[in-house]
């Protein structure tokens, strides 16, 4: 089975370029890799706008904000493909974010056992736990190349590190972008 690869052209909000990659599928086509525009449009914004960002940030360290399938983003193109690839209703694709949705999404039906461990323990991030690191957020392989869900643990520590205001100023787009489209060097990372 051929199927559809989606990649967000950076140069050009909004636009998408389809490129065929011939792989073998065991199930039905799922999208795949949403990389949403770089954060450096947020830098200087408004106390009120970094408020909305910071609600914006899932409790796993991921930047529901720069998703391609979050509300402010999600383009009529991207919003037919899943449409007519998956057979999610129009209306049932744009993501208001997971902590605005209670963690309920067409991509995840069954909600978020991470969101609800951290509501559960009155935390706002994962990285504020005392149990952090645990294995709602170890990394794995599996749809690694169609989700973010391996950057759950270096954002977190990111945001730990330099704050979460700065991390959404300067940091979570190009850590989004380069985990999708960067080349992978053993012992180098995502260092330049």
């Amino acid at each position: 089975m051929t199927f559809v690869y989606v990649c967000r052209d950076h140069s050009d909000k909004g636009s998408y370029k389809d490129r065929n990659i011939e792989k073998q599928l065991n199930k039905a086509f799922e999208p795949t890799s949403y990389l949403g525009a770089s954060t450096l449009r947020y830098k200087g914004r408004s106390e009120e706008t970094m408020k909305d960002l910071k609600a914006l940030t899932a409790p796993c360290g991921l930047d529901c904000f720069n998703c391609d399938i979050h509300e402010s983003n999600l383009t009529d193109e991207l919003a037919e493909l899943i449409h007519v690839k998956l057979g999610v209703p129009k209306e049932g694709i744009a993501c208001k974010g997971c902590r605005q949705q209670d963690g309920k999404h067409y991509h995840l039906p069954h909600g978020c056992a991470t969101l609800d461990c951290a509501k559960s323990k009155g935390v706002e991030l994962c990285s504020d736990c005392g149990d952090f690191p645990c294995l709602l957020l170890a990394p794995i392989a599996d749809l690694a190349a169609k989700y973010p869900h391996n950057m759950k643990l270096y954002n977190l520590c990111r945001i730990k590190k330099v704050g979460l205001e700065r991390w959404i100023e300067e940091e979570a787009g190009q850590i989004r972008k380069k985990y999708f489209t960067a080349k992978f060097v053993v012992g180098k990372g995502q260092a330049d």
